[in-house]
């Protein structure tokens, strides 16, 4: 294996454990937030009615996106950097090869039966946003179906995991930091920017899916991440103590309300959003002795968190708009509540166990990481 040093002549030095404790608990959230939302829309649309006043304080699927990139930013510029830590560099070909095994194989099970359905005419899936999808571009172009909308978040964290290993070695650790944080700026700027005069042709992409709108979440992450590095846990509790923990918890469903009821702090709230949700889950890593840190450490979050990113790939197939394809009538029966529950904990399942942790092994066996087993969700 070829490893591209990015040390400036130091020794290795000792390496903490790369598993940080509360991100499965995280992950949890975060797919939760986004059923909640997509079985109560359903369930709305139905209706044509509200659940509650102010429920779209529980329809949050959006905020459990960006949580799950808050995650993958942080995650895996720890896992980068404990491996030039004990290693003295970073091998790129171990972190793609790592990456590839973690996120293809359960894609490719989700997309490929997802496909044989649009053929069969069950469900209606246009070829190209299947394609756009295989190739990590949904978040380009028109919107398109429901049934791989979803993946514009994946599209996302697809081109950060493409390009910020490759920025990282390039740069080091040090001058990563203040790339990462100037071009979470720009990311900010630009997405106002093209809010109120866009830039590009309608056909490029909406400005909540495209990547050079929304990378600053994952951005912020990493910068985190290399603070943490760099400085250590002892620097980053003195200003992120439990209170600053809590006050991050009390301000995301703020700025959830601002959002709906004071247009004007929009670009406000969207901004501060990412650095919320990062402080806050980075709070609960450096403080597990918090009651939140502690309730995400419970061990059916921990599970739901582990079997987040094959909850995350098949959860549109059950969810959302009933279908009227002429072969379509018993997808209708499978998204009626609870029997497509049961139905997503069981291709789930199978997807995790038998797809998901048996190429993840055989990953680690190829390209061994610092630390195998642990905190390898592709989010």
């Amino acid at each position: 294996m070829v490893n591209i040093d990015v040390t400036s002549g130091t020794s290795p030095k000792p390496v903490r454990s790369g598993y940080l404790a509360t991100l499965d608990g995280w992950r949890a959230i975060a797919i939760l937030m986004v059923l909640v939302d997509h079985l109560i829309g359903q369930f709305l649309a139905e209706k044509n009615a509200v659940l509650f006043p102010g429920d779209y304080l529980i329809r949050q699927g959006g905020l459990g996106v960006f949580i799950f990139f808050g995650i993958s930013g942080l995650l895996i510029t720890s896992r980068l950097l404990e491996e030039k830590s004990a290693r003295g560099s970073i091998s790129l070909k171990g972190f793609y090869l790592r990456r590839a095994l973690r996120i293809l194989p359960a894609m490719l099970f989700f997309l490929i039966p997802l496909g044989l359905l649009g053929v069969m005419g069950i469900i209606k899936l246009p070829w190209f946003d299947w394609v756009r999808s295989l190739l990590f571009v949904r978040n380009y172009g028109p919107t398109g179906d429901w049934y791989t909308a979803h993946l514009w978040s994946l599209s996302i964290e697809e081109h950060f995991y493409l390009f910020w290993p490759m920025l990282l070695v390039l740069l080091g650790h040090r001058r990563g930091l203040w790339v990462a944080l100037l071009a979470s700026a720009v990311c900010t700027v630009w997405r106002v920017a093209n809010i109120h005069w866009p830039f590009m042709p309608v056909w490029v992409g909406a400005a909540p899916w495209r990547t050079d709108l929304q990378i600053d979440a994952l951005l912020f992450g990493a910068a985190i991440a290399i603070v943490r590095s760099e400085w250590g846990d002892a620097f980053l509790s003195r200003w992120l103590s439990p209170a600053i923990t809590v006050i991050c918890i009390a301000a995301l469903p703020a700025m959830v309300i601002c959002d709906r009821n004071v247009p004007g702090l929009l670009h406000i709230t969207r901004a501060l959003r990412p650095v919320v949700i990062c402080l806050l889950l980075m709070g609960t890593v450096l403080h597990p002795r918090m009651g939140i840190s502690r309730v995400l450490e419970l061990s059916p979050l921990k599970w739901i968190g582990r079997l987040s990113y094959s909850l995350y790939l098949w959860q549109q197939l059950f969810t959302g708009p009933q279908t009227f394809e002429p072969n379509g009538h018993w997808m209708n029966l499978a998204k009626v509540f609870p029997i497509n529950m049961v139905l997503l904990v069981a291709v789930v399942v199978v997807s995790y166990y038998a797809i998901e942790k048996p190429l993840i092994r055989l990953g680690h066996r190829l390209a061994q990481p610092v630390t195998p087993g642990r905190n390898d969700g592709p989010r």
